[in-house]
């Protein structure tokens, strides 16, 4: 199995519409996340989510499809490390 530690960075275009998704989808991949950071953008309805993600490559990559369902957001991952456990 292949472990990862990686950036996702989550722009949500649209808060209200995408706010309660994105928050069960993360609360399900709560043990993989490692950090999380919010920035709503102060003129509009946009915002940007970071997170530092380490786990299995498959949880992650399912995280990251889940995430990419959800209208008003798109989904970027950076793998920052891989290590075989």
């Amino acid at each position: 199995m292949t472990d990862i530690i990686a950036g996702v960075t989550i722009l949500v275009s649209d808060r209200r519409k995408a706010n309660g998704a994105i928050n069960e989808i993360l609360s399900k991949y709560g043990s993989i996340i490692a950090g999380r950071m919010g920035i709503p953008h102060l003129q509009g309805d946009s915002s940007v989510i970071t997170l530092i993600v380490q786990g299995d490559a498959v949880a992650v990559d399912s995280m990251m499809c889940d995430l990419t369902e959800v209208e008003a957001t798109k989904g970027f991952r950076t793998v920052l490390a891989r290590f075989e456990v």
